[in-house]
């Protein structure tokens, strides 16, 4: 038999599964709520901690594809340039074996911002055989003179300058004039006889009226004909044959 203290603690045992069986569709929801918490927190911190290593990791990432980005980027352009350059040479070549003058090929490594139509710097100099008023011309016509040398290096007035003027002919016609440079992106050809055979478009080119400038050197075409509003001269605008704006390789003749 049971002693009566046994019997109790039985009856108290059997009342407690009894109560907690009662009582726990209602606490299952508190006991859910209480645990939710702690592991939201342990979700959030676990989450936080991963989006700390994938940040690291796309960044180091982000870093290399940029500076990969950057290298393909270069090459293309270096690519591309390669390409002008290679068609420019290719003019110049192409000139080269129908030209009748003994030329050497420079490139232009300086130029002054505030007088760009005035002269340039090229890369070749006393040591190439360069000297003072040798005229330099590209494969599309008359480029200038040179008027400084230097043992690497020659200074090139422009044919665009100011103070540049060169004895030239028009080449359908004969007639005879001299042409001056404006800065404005356009030369003056004055001292004609007579416009009225003159034509808008006519070739003008050198007429090897000097030491300097052999004659048939392309220098540009008319573009208009005009009269002095002073004295009532004639004169003409005439486009020039090279881009002065573009200038990158030159030819200097050699004598």
């Amino acid at each position: 038999m049971l002693q009566l203290k046994e019997k109790r603690l039985v009856f108290l045992l059997l009342l407690s599964i009894f109560l907690f069986s009662s009582f726990l569709p209602f606490l299952r929801k508190y006991l859910i709520d209480l645990c939710e918490y702690p592991f939201s927190l342990i979700h959030f911190l676990f989450n936080e901690f991963k989006a700390l290593i994938f940040f690291h990791y796309n960044f180091l990432e982000n870093k290399r594809l940029n500076e990969e980005l950057s290298l393909l980027k270069q090459e293309v352009s270096d690519y591309k340039e390669c390409c002008q350059e290679n068609k420019r040479l290719k003019n110049i070549l192409s000139f080269k074996q129908v030209s009748p003058f003994n030329f050497i090929i420079a490139k232009v490594i300086m130029r002054s911002a505030d007088n760009w139509l005035s002269s340039v710097v090229i890369d070749r100099g006393r040591k190439d055989r360069v000297r003072e008023n040798l005229p330099v011309i590209s494969h599309a016509g008359l480029v200038g003179r040179v008027i400084e040398v230097g043992d690497s290096t020659a200074k090139v007035v422009l044919l665009t300058d100011t103070g540049f003027c060169v004895s030239a002919i028009i080449q359908r016609n004969r007639e005879e004039g001299v042409v001056c440079g404006t800065l404005d992106g356009y030369l003056i050809m004055h001292y004609l006889d007579d416009v009225s055979d003159i034509k808008i478009k006519d070739t003008v080119i050198t007429a090897g009226l000097t030491e300097i400038f052999p004659k048939g050197i392309l220098i540009g075409e008319v573009i208009e004909i005009k009269r002095d509003s002073l004295d009532g001269r004639p004169y003409l605008k005439i486009k020039p044959s090279v881009n002065f704006y573009k200038l990158e390789e030159v030819m200097v003749i050699i004598k």
